[in-house]
């Protein structure tokens, strides 16, 4: 007598694996996303950092921060927007990083704090969810 042998996977366990599937992916594609938002948020940060050096190189030249009022005080070019950011602002040392809707319009402002070493910076934002641990 002949047997016949069908080897396979039943619809019950085919519905499981599709459901375990499911699950993960809404739980990974939204971590994935916020996770490509701070990493964005982070370049907005680097973006940043010649205006910090021109701010600290001119205080430490003499000239007192309150009087810092654009890029020509720093001795920087005009900021051109990216795809990230859409402008960095330098007044009264104070620099003020706007970024685009790629960052859910996200604000970083860092300050600077002077003492006899140099300057040192402080920096907030208007997105706790997305700011660096350094800017909540």
């Amino acid at each position: 007598m002949k047997r016949n042998q069908q080897s396979g996977f039943t619809l019950i366990e085919l519905m499981i694996v599709v459901a375990i599937i499911g699950i993960l992916a809404a739980i990974a594609i939204p971590s994935y996303m916020d996770y490509t938002k701070k990493a964005k948020v982070s370049e907005m940060v680097m973006l940043a950092a010649p205006y910090k050096l021109g701010v600290a190189e001119t205080y430490s030249s003499g000239t007192a921060l309150d009087q810092l009022d654009g890029y020509d005080d720093i001795g920087l070019p005009a900021f051109e927007p990216t795809d990230i950011v859409n402008a960095i602002t330098v007044t009264g040392g104070k620099i003020e990083v706007e970024g685009k809707a790629v960052v859910d319009s996200m604000k970083l402002t860092l300050s600077p704090i002077t003492s006899a070493s140099g300057v040192a910076w402080t920096c907030s934002s208007d997105n706790d969810q997305l700011a660096p641990s350094s800017c909540r």
